[in-house]
Formats: C-alpha cells, sequence, structure tokens
C-alpha cells in the first residue's frame, strides 16, 4: 500500500509487473464490486475496504458502476450525478490506500436515452449499444463521451485524474461485447449488421450474403469492423485523453475469431462463470 505505489502495470514477457519493478512477476486476486455498492457512503467504503484488505485481495473489479453515475430524468445518457461520482472517487481512495488495485469497463450498464441516438433509433438496451458501438460511429461518440468525462475527472481525495490513475490495472472499452457470441441474440442488432454486411458485399462484390459465421465473408467483416471500432477507441484513450493503463475488450466466450481481435490488445480478459450454492 498505497496501490500504486511502483507505477502503473505493464506486460513483460507474457507477465504482469509494475514499471518500477520490472523483474517481478505479480499475480491479482479479487472480486467485483456491481451497482449500487460502488458508490456507497464515506463510511461504509472505510469499512468495505478494511473488509477486502483483510481478506487478503489484492485487485477490485467496479462492475456495472456506469449506470449508477448518470443523472436521471436527462435527455442524454452521459452526464454524471455529481453526488454519485463523489461517493466514487472516495471509495477508490479508500481502496487504494489499503493497496487494493483496480479494473473498470467503460460501458457495460449505462442505458440509453429513447431517441438518444439518431442514426440508431430502434437501440433498445444495453446488449444492442455494445453491439452498435463497433459499427456506428454515432454511438462510438458517446462511448468516447462517457470516458472523456470520466478519465478527465480529477479525484479530489488522491489528486490525480483517472487516466493518470497507477492503481488502476486496466479497462475494457466495452463489457462483454463479442459479437461472435451475442449478436444473434439481438434482433436490432441483426437488421444493423445484415443493411451493413449487404453494402460491404456490394463494394467487395461478395455474392454469399448469408448473415452467419458459418460464412467467412459475414465472419471477416463482423471482425473487421470490431477491429476498426476497437482500434479507433484505443487510439483515443492514449493519444486524446493520455491513459496508461493496460487497455483491453472481447471479454467474454474465447474462440478463434476472438483471439484476432484479442492479439491487439494489452492482456486478455476473459469471463467465466460458476454457480454457487449455499446451504443453510
Amino acid at each position: 500500500a498505497p496501490a500504486g505505489k511502483y507505477g502503473f502495470l505493464q506486460v513483460r514477457n507474457g507477465r504482469f509487473v509494475f514499471e518500477k519493478q520490472p523483474n517481478r512477476p505479480i499475480r491479482f486476486y479479487g472480486t467485483n464490486l456491481c451497482t449500487s455498492a460502488c458508490t456507497p457512503s464515506k463510511e461504509e467504503a472505510d469499512a468495505m475496504a478494511d473488509y477486502l484488505a483483510r481478506i487478503g485481495y489484492n485487485c477490485i473489479r467496479f462492475h456495472h458502476y456506469d449506470r449508477e453515475l448518470i443523472r436521471k430524468g436527462l435527455n442524454n445518457s452521459v452526464t454524471f450525478d455529481m453526488e454519485k461520482l463523489d461517493r466514487f472517487d472516495y471509495l477508490i481512495s479508500a481502496l487504494k490506500k489499503r493497496g487494493l488495485y483496480l479494473s473498470i469497463d467503460l460501458f457495460s450498464l449505462r442505458g440509453r436515452i429513447p431517441g438518444e441516438f439518431k442514426s440508431a433509433p430502434r437501440l433498445s438496451d444495453m446488449k444492442d449499444y455494445k453491439l452498435a458501438a463497433m459499427v456506428i460511429p454515432e454511438v462510438r461518440e458517446n462511448l468516447k463521451s462517457f470516458a472523456r468525462q470520466l478519465l478527465l475527472h480529477r479525484n479530489p481525495y488522491t489528486g490525480r485524474t483517472w487516466a493518470e490513475e497507477p492503481a488502476i490495472l486496466f479497462a475494457n472499452l466495452v463489457n462483454e461485447d463479442t459479437a461472435t457470441y451475442s449478436l444473434f441474440s439481438n434482433p436490432d442488432a441483426v437488421r444493423c449488421y445484415t443493411e451493413l454486411f449487404a453494402a460491404y458485399c456490394d463494394e467487395k462484390k461478395i455474392a454469399d450474403r448469408s448473415i452467419s459465421f458459418a460464412n467467412p465473408a459475414f465472419s471477416r467483416f463482423v471482425i473487421e469492423r470490431q477491429q476498426q471500432a476497437t482500434g479507433e477507441m484505443m487510439r483515443f484513450l492514449r493519444q486524446e485523453l493520455g491513459v496508461k493503463f493496460l487497455l483491453t475488450s472481447a471479454n467474454y466466450n474465447g474462440n478463434a475469431l476472438t483471439t484476432l481481435l484479442r492479439d491487439a490488445y494489452d492482456a486478455v480478459d476473459d469471463h467465466g462463470y460458476h454457480l454457487s450454492l449455499i446451504h443453510i
């Protein structure tokens, strides 16, 4: 403690190391804090940070926090609730003080506002947003706007902006945005991709226009679009916002196509789930 004292996390020879301890591999063991658990009172934040440190964790993932930070009742999904943001800032400082590192998503559960996207009026839920961000510039600009406000915001309790915070290990660009897994469970997204693939086929003179990952042309189209979108986001974060922590994405349901995406990231984040049964 405090987290970040050895500088930013880096990858060297396939292992995590800190920039000031390049020859000492490090592992992280932690848990998720979801939704309102990310914006507790200051008293709750200190108690929670003490408890998590006593367990022996050295890492916390903030999950579904973005919905908590957005002010309700407005006509956009990127205006922050400053009271909630202050609570979040304090929790980060409490965890950092006790040596716990942090992982964040730049989109996970932030709801869209009806009519917010003129180019995607049928966008209906978070899964559609994740898929639309890969192919619709207006949605991607919304993601950039959220990231800009969050990462350039200065935490009054640490004195650092989020972008320059070495206690942050890495950020997922978009949580569970693996199109090869989730595309066909979202009818609105399928319609959008069908229209865009038709234009792609016209441009490339492709005969097989079937919307299926059994079609190599469609697989190539989807992967190329996601590579372009994530490449744009990574350049934005690095060059415009000055982010120094590691970046990743495509963090669910690994397969051969997903490997093509993950090769460009700083690290691989792959989510697995299990069922715990508690007998009382």
